[in-house]
């Protein structure tokens, strides 16, 4: 990292609440504080994480989750008014940092709610240079306050998301060049991984779905499928419901899948709640293949951190094929592929991880470390360098 810089990291999920909502797969915060770079962190101050050699500079709010809790006192608010008291609070925050120096601004999350802060705070902080990195697809809305801050030639806020087919579709809509950066995993966390080559020859196998119960992740489609997988086939499932909507999709979807696993014959082991770096890891001990039925609409230019995880961790994966990670599950030799939403699709996909499975997991232990090095922190704050540089030489 070049000494002309500092770095901080910005991330608007930075909630105020209790450390045990938090869970391995909230990342960004964890895993940039395994980086030998020096950074700095943007944070609410009672958020509080054990991390390594990140200097944090606190805040007294941080963006919209922050501010929200203030907002539902207020009855009927036009979302307008949201808008604009969530975009101060975030343009406050990033002014109270004081700033002074040259330095470079990654922001993890982005969305209506800061976007405005981030454009306005570029013109008032001439030393800082943002990068916005686009997790999701911006909304129209979103879409038409890129275009109105590119007409004041607003040339120190760059875009960037995590893979090249989500760049090529956001740079159209908000027209402004858009950069690749690869989501960055905790490749430390990894060395608490024993590898273990001598699963190789296995006759029963367990496959595990790690993630949030939504329909764009296909929970739906395994509630129903894997009761009937055969009986060579164990399960572990993760049940991570939404604690503050009853009637959310996710706990609807967590219900069903309860409900599933009751009447099931006992081949699936629900793993409630969020999971701890400890947690995680006994899981990944134990499970042969990663189960990925991410739905092809929501997934086809999205990045999926557990796909890279799982390569890191040396374990094959049984995923839907034309997602956005296409290219590096074929050139890992790790994966196994089934048609969305397709069940016979997905249990013929069963029965190639088990023919297979000395090849796959072989095939995933040579390709964890490529992982590892492409998805570092280190290498994620190279790239949001490498960047700002060509930006900058750009303006010159």
């Amino acid at each position: 990292m070049s000494n002309n810089f500092k770095m901080y990291i910005a991330d608007c999920d930075l909630k105020a609440l209790p450390a045990e909502h938090y869970s391995h797969s909230f990342s960004y915060y964890k895993s940039f504080s395994r980086a030998k770079k020096s950074i700095y962190y943007l944070s609410h101050k009672s958020f509080e994480h054990n991390v390594n050699n990140v200097q944090r500079v606190f805040i007294k709010t941080l963006g919209w989750f922050n501010s929200s809790k203030f907002i539902p006192k207020i009855k009927n608010i036009d979302y307008l008014l949201r808008i604009s008291l969530s975009n101060f609070f975030y343009l406050k925050s990033l002014i109270s940092a004081n700033l002074l120096s040259i330095s470079i601004i990654f922001h993890v999350n982005s969305s209506i709610h800061n976007i405005i802060a981030i454009q306005i705070f570029s013109m008032i902080n001439r030393k800082c240079y943002q990068v916005v990195y686009l997790q999701s697809e911006p909304g129209r809305t979103q879409y038409i306050i890129w275009r109105l801050f590119n007409l004041f030639n607003n040339k120190k806020v760059f875009a960037a998301s995590e893979t090249d087919l989500q760049s090529v579709k956001y740079s159209k809509k908000i027209r402004k060049h858009i950069y690749t950066i690869p989501s960055v995993i905790d490749s430390s966390f990894f060395v608490k991984l024993n590898l273990n080559k001598n699963r190789c020859n296995k006759k029963e196998f367990v496959g595990c779905f790690i993630g949030d119960s939504r329909l764009e992740k296909g929970y739906d489609l395994i509630t129903k499928w894997l009761p009937l997988a055969p009986d060579k086939f164990g399960f572990d499932v993760q049940i991570r419901s939404d604690y503050s909507k009853k009637q959310s999709e996710e706990n609807i979807l967590s219900s069903k899948m309860k409900e599933t696993v009751a009447c099931s014959s006992g081949n699936i082991n629900l793993i409630f709640g969020p999971l701890q770096d400890t947690e995680y890891v006994e899981v990944l001990h134990r499970v042969d293949f990663i189960i990925i039925p991410y739905r092809k609409d929501s997934y086809a230019r999205r990045s999926s951190g557990i796909f890279f995880e799982a390569l890191a961790s040396g374990i094959p994966v049984l995923i839907t094929s034309g997602l956005a990670v296409q290219n590096e599950a074929d050139q890992s030799g790790a994966a196994v592929f089934f048609n969305d939403g397709d069940e016979e699709s997905f249990n013929n996909g069963l029965q190639e991880i088990a023919s297979r499975y000395p090849e796959l997991k072989l095939n995933a232990l040579k390709a964890s470390d490529y992982i590892k090095k492409i998805h570092s922190p280190d290498a994620v704050l190279d790239r949001i360098l490498e960047v700002v540089s060509l930006e900058i030489s750009h303006l010159r």
